[in-house]
């Protein structure tokens, strides 16, 4: 992924007038914010994109009373039981060593909106940091202003969502179960939502790299498809749209699912990362953001 930032660029980004980063979103919370008013933090989450707590000590059950103090915690039963390895509700992404395992493993994970191949419905996605060993940036996500990026995007490149959009094939079985050997299918992208419509997408993965989705465009051909994808993910990872989090144990990171992406940097090798993810349907009404 484009404009990864070290350890010491991201902590020098934390700005003291709450403002995460140089990018012009993001905004720090303490503890006490946290554990205060549940609409307080809604309409932070909303009118920044994101939010980080630093300095917790939570465990799973924990991250699901602050996951169900802010809204409704979205939970894979019944017959979407087995989605993700069985998670349930609250995921470890532990930098699994399996090379089966993609979303929980150690590779790069490309800019996408959670939910978007199986149709879960997430406002916001909660990720708290249990572990970490090694350099700090190893393993990083990666939060992107996808609404000023639209903005901003070029005519060709919109066209790809607004004319032909995306075609999915979910290959990490694992996680994927209930779409296990289906072929290409297509998911609309832009969802609608309180100020207008935003993207709903997946961008692919590295070329060679393990995979847990492909992604083409619909309509043309394969050359054509990996070359507007390509320069859709570069235009995405501009520094200015990006804000980069490099993980300490107690950080948490609340992002709004409707208007950023998110990814993940590559857990570099002798480095090892827990961070625990939940996701939540929230009432929004108190939270809408006034963003341009």
């Amino acid at each position: 992924m484009a404009g990864i930032e070290t350890a010491e660029q991201v902590q020098r980004g934390l700005s003291v007038d709450g403002g995460v980063g140089s990018r012009g979103f993001g905004s720090i919370l303490s503890s006490s914010e946290l554990f205060g008013s549940a609409q307080a933090v809604i309409k932070a989450v909303c009118d920044s994109l994101f939010v980080v707590v630093k300095g917790l000590a939570l465990s799973a059950d924990d991250l699901r009373t602050i996951s169900q103090r802010l809204g409704m915690l979205v939970h894979h039963k019944q017959d979407a039981a087995s989605v993700g390895y069985g998670y349930g509700d609250v995921l470890s992404l532990n930098a699994d060593s399996d090379p089966d395992k993609v979303v929980t493993g150690r590779g790069m994970l490309p800019l996408h909106t959670d939910g978007v191949l199986l149709a879960t419905p997430v406002d916001f996605s909660l990720l708290y940091c249990v572990s970490q060993r090694g350099d700090p940036a190893s393993g990083a996500t990666h939060i992107c202003d996808q609404e000023t990026a639209w903005k901003e995007m070029p005519r060709d490149l919109r066209a790809v969502f607004e004319e032909n959009g995306l075609e999915y094939q979910a290959v990490e079985a694992g996680y994927f179960p209930p779409l296990a050997g289906q072929s290409w299918f297509s998911v609309p992208a832009f969802k609608e939502y309180e100020r207008g419509p935003a993207l709903n997408i997946a961008l692919p993965f590295a070329e060679g790299a393990p995979a847990s989705w492909r992604v083409r465009v619909a309509g043309v051909g394969e050359d054509l498809s990996k070359r507007k994808l390509a320069e859709i993910a570069t235009f995405l990872s501009q520094p200015r749209y990006t804000y980069v989090h490099a993980w300490c144990p107690g950080d948490l990171l609340i992002f709004d699912n409707h208007y950023t992406l998110h990814g993940r940097s590559a857990i570099h090798p002798g480095a090892a990362r827990e961070v625990l993810r939940s996701q939540i349907v929230v009432e929004r009404t108190m939270g809408d953001r006034g963003r341009g």
